[in-house]
């Protein structure tokens, strides 16, 4: 698989250096799989996926699929892994998780311990590994002082080069163990464009040590697979790249860990654009690497953390390994203030030129100034040669307050691996609330340190006991080093009484909000959540942040103690209280005259019963921001049943098929939606779900922006299935390749793709202006109501003259109203349509059919206030419902809908 990863590290251009070792078999390692294929609960089918490999002539690695036949395991399928980096190097498996990926810290530790001290476990006998590859990460963000990371160290020390993935958390300060290994070789992934895929881990660590140390590709990486061979992305698929290429050099040079990390380092290619807390010393190459005979090292410096104005320095050895040439060196520094971009004059070298004679070696010594404002600083040593030789080294620094945090817990004791989060609330950029909001856990001491510049912080702690929540919060200015220290036992109890004793409360939640305002486009929330609480007490530091408290309950004698999460209850109360900041204790008790009462139909499209799933969310007027997520819950549908809700709230709902009851398999079907619960207690709301006919809604919008002196144009034309009640379809899984989006401009096809999600968007940039587009959307539902949708529309773009270039919005609804199965008992029904502005409506019409389609008999319809129009169907039995409609403003924008079966 000779794919863009090896000609990005230029892997495919270089002489390999084969190892000639011949292949052995150490052992069988495998995972084995069971199958229960007739479904008595006993397996019926064994595999074992072989995942040890061998090189053959070809430089193919292979693996085996095995089966059992009864009598013996026999091959039933050839994996092809491909060639790699390293063709002909000896591939020893030692396995740390378990089938499912998960495992113990112990495990991990006893891996690495097996591969670098070998079998006997004795260093240096000639049975360890050369090189440890480990594709494995966490979000425990350490100074590197952590057992797994210290064996890595131990096994670098003991000869071994240890390479490991950065992580996927795709943020600063997010290098988890074991990356976070000071003398690991740590790997960040690139896309197939050459630039830092969106979710590869930066650095710096907790204690600001330069992290990644290099980049490899990472995106779309042909890799093995029981079945064969797949595509993956994610650093654990960057990591082997860079364990090829140590391959290559030490089999080339014999060096020792420190070198081989430093030669990778030095000769990578620095990406534009990219930081060293980002890229590290950039994404590796092997050409580069192997045709360069000057070696610095170490590569990598890390200064440190100053909270004060001085002045510090380290060394560089330049290595010349060729023998019988000298080199001539130039040298230039700088260095950039992360946060803010700028590149300051707060480096120098004592030389800027050095002369090396064959074989031989020579220093420089590299000096930094901390009066600097506080920030992070990402610095490049650039070293070119008279061979025409470009290599680099890097460094880093940070000049911040260094803050030292301690929690007690409610007894007075230490808190010891509590969650702790700091959130800048004073950021002057995204980059600085990126860079200095943060997250990690108390030490078994109950501390934990963080490095912060100047301004106004959040830090808060999260600890629990007896099924009661304690929020611990500190909040001011910081502009020095300090001492902070979280008590619980100064937190306050808020309390929710139900004022009844026939419910059950399924959930208690609670939310500390926190906006920063411009600089991040949503609020940061935390938020936790409890199944079936014994209290309903929550507590929480005098604060001035926005806190929510809720929970959810339902009458005691629908409990289901053989299932709790599946509550067949007819009437279910959701709650959400919402303050403005915390002086002292609260206690809610609850009026249920103030509930606003909804409701609430769960259909299904004519099937048997289901087991539906459920989840909300809730939003507060008073700050429209989250309350909190709930529990997933069950329950059979079709259902009705009645939700009380607390007033001036918005609630986000999900509601999706879980399983079949019976033996009949039907459709998936997933919705969202929201509700407001109203300003006005005791309202009462109806809300029906899975409700026909389904139809698309449908809506354009455009942006502009100035280039070469021209205001430029770019279009997104999006549209998704809704329901009667405007919920929002999540996705269909089936064949992908009916649902199709076509776009015409001025009469020409200019977009013609399928649509796998459950949105039907186009963007569409720098667009000629004035334009006429036309848009076909095909839409399968796979349900057995409304299973195909069709619609079209059509509209003149000129945003000059006008800004909205939506046609007209129309939404059906059926009434009477249909039953649970989206069923109407007799009689005639009528159509109604809902347009949303209806004020530059020219004409509108509709059609029904009862044939599916194949004939339309035209509806006549009557305008009412607010944009309703009505028309009567003739009374029709057994049959299935199609409509069709057509929607025209005075600016010639028009749509039409047909839903088939609806």
């Amino acid at each position: 698989y000779y794919e863009y990863n090896f000609t990005l590290i230029m892997a495919n251009g270089t002489s390999y250096v084969k190892s000639g070792r011949s292949i052995e078999t150490i052992g069988d390692i495998y995972d084995e799989v069971s199958y229960d294929e007739d479904g008595d609960g006993a397996p019926d089918l064994f595999r074992r996926i072989y995942i040890y490999a061998y090189s053959s002539d070809d430089d193919t690695l292979y693996g085996y699929v095995k089966a059992w036949n009864g009598t013996e395991w026999v091959p039933i399928s050839k994996m092809v892994v491909g060639p790699g980096v390293a063709p002909g190097a000896y591939l020893w498996n030692v396995k740390v998780l378990n089938r499912w990926g998960w495992g113990y810290w112990d495990w991990v530790i006893a891996g690495i311990e097996f591969a670098a001290y070998g079998p006997d476990g004795e260093p240096n006998t000639g049975d360890e590994a050369d090189i440890l590859s480990m594709s494995l990460g966490s979000d425990w963000w350490s100074d590197g002082s952590d057992p797994v990371s210290m064996a890595v160290d131990a096994a670098v020390d003991a000869g071994r080069i240890v390479v490991v993935a950065a992580g996927n958390w795709g943020e600063y300060s997010t290098i988890g163990v074991p990356a976070t290994a000071k003398k690991a070789i740590t790997v960040g992934a690139t896309t197939k464009s050459d630039e830092l895929a969106f979710f590869s881990s930066c650095g710096p660590t907790v204690d600001m040590r330069v992290k990644p140390d290099v980049l490899a590709p990472g995106v779309g990486i042909t890799s093995s697979a029981p079945w064969g061979a797949a595509s993956w992305s994610g650093t654990s698929m960057a990591t082997p790249h860079v364990a090829g290429a140590a391959a290559i050099l030490k089999q080339a040079s014999g060096f020792e860990p420190p070198l081989i990390k430093s030669w990778l380092i030095s000769t990578a290619d620095l990406l534009p654009g990219y930081n060293v807390y980002q890229q590290g010393g950039g994404r590796i190459n092997l050409t580069s690497a192997l045709n360069t005979a000057v070696l610095p090292h170490p590569a990598t410096i890390s200064f440190g953390v100053y909270d004060d104005n001085t002045t510090d320095s380290a060394t560089i050895t330049l290595y010349n390994l060729d023998e019988t040439s000298g080199r001539r060196l130039n040298l230039t520094v700088q260095v950039q203030d992360i946060a803010s971009g700028e590149f300051l004059n707060c480096a120098w070298l004592n030389a800027t030129t050095l002369t090396l004679p064959p074989s031989s070696q020579g220093k420089v010594s590299l000096w930094i100034n901390t009066s600097i404002p506080k920030s992070i600083y990402s610095g490049v040593v650039l070293i070119e040669t008279n061979a025409s030789e470009t290599l680099h080294v890097i460094f880093g620094f940070s000049k911040l307050n260094k803050v030292n945090i301690h929690k007690i817990d409610i007894y007075g004791r230490d808190a010891d691996d509590d969650p702790i989060w700091i959130v800048k609330y004073d950021p002057t950029s995204y980059m600085d609330f990126s860079l200095f909001t943060k997250w990690g856990w108390l030490n078994d001491y109950g501390n934990a340190t963080f490095y912060l510049n100047d301004g106004y912080y959040y830090i808060i702690s999260e600890g629990w006991e007896n099924d009661t929540t304690y929020w611990t919060i500190s909040e001011g200015v910081i502009r020095n080093s300090t001492y902070i220290e979280l008590d619980e036992r100064e937190t306050v109890p808020i309390t929710i009484d139900l004022n009844r004793t026939d419910m059950v409360v399924c959930q208690k939640d609670s939310s500390i909000n926190i906006d920063v305002g411009y600089w991040l486009p949503f609020p940061c929330e935390l938020w936790d959540i409890w199944w079936y609480p014994n209290n309903l007490e929550t507590y929480v530091s005098p604060t001035t942040l926005n806190v929510t408290f809720g929970c959810s309950f339902y009458p005691a004698e629908d409990y289901n103690p053989s299932d709790p999460g599946r509550i067949e209850t007819s009437e279910w109360y959701k709650l959400h209280y919402a303050e403005l900041g915390i002086s002292g204790p609260i206690e809610y008790v609850v009026d249920y005259s103030e509930l606003v009462e909804k409701k609430t139909n769960y259909r299904v499209a004519q099937t048997p019963e289901v087991l539906a799933a459920y989840a909300h969310w809730a939003f507060t007027s008073k700050f429209y921001q989250p309350c909190a997520a709930t529990y997933v819950f069950t329950f059979t549908a079709p259902k009705s049943r009645v939700e009380l809700l607390s007033p001036h709230t918005t609630y986000d709902m999900d509601v999706w098929k879980e399983e079949d009851l019976g033996e009949a398999s039907t459709p998936y079907w997933r919705w969202w939606g929201s509700i407001y619960s109203g300003e006005n207690t005791g309202e009462a709301l109806y809300d029906a779900w899975n409700s026909h006919p389904i139809h698309m809604f449908y809506t354009n919008w455009w942006w502009s922006w100035i280039e070469d002196n021209s205001t430029r144009y770019s279009l997104t034309i999006y549209s998704e299935p809704e329901d009667a009640y405007r919920h929002r379809e999540y996705c269909w899984w089936d064949d992908w390749n009916l649902n199709r989006m076509l776009v015409y401009r001025n009469g020409t096809l200019i977009w013609n793709d399928t649509c796998p999600w459950y949105d039907y968007m186009v963007d569409l940039y720098d667009q000629p202006t004035p334009s006429e587009y036309h848009v076909i959307i095909d839409c399968y539902t796979y349900q057995h109501l409304s299973p195909y949708i069709h619609a079209e529309a059509e509209f003149l773009f000129k945003p000059e003259e006008q800004s909205d270039i939506t046609p007209p919005r129309v939404r059906p609804y059926i009434k009477p109203e249909p039953d649970l199965n989206n069923t109407i008992i007799g009689g005639p029904m009528r159509l109604m349509l809902d347009v949303e502005d209806d004020s530059n409506v020219s004409n509108l019409s509709a059609w029904y059919s009862i044939d599916g389609g194949e004939t339309w008999t035209p509806i006549t319809l009557t305008a009412y206030p607010n944009g309703t129009y009505i028309g009567e169907i003739d009374a029709i039995s057994g049959r299935c419902l199609s409509i069709g409609y057509n929607a025209s403003d005075t600016l010639g924008n028009w749509i039409a809908q047909y839903i088939i079966d609806g």
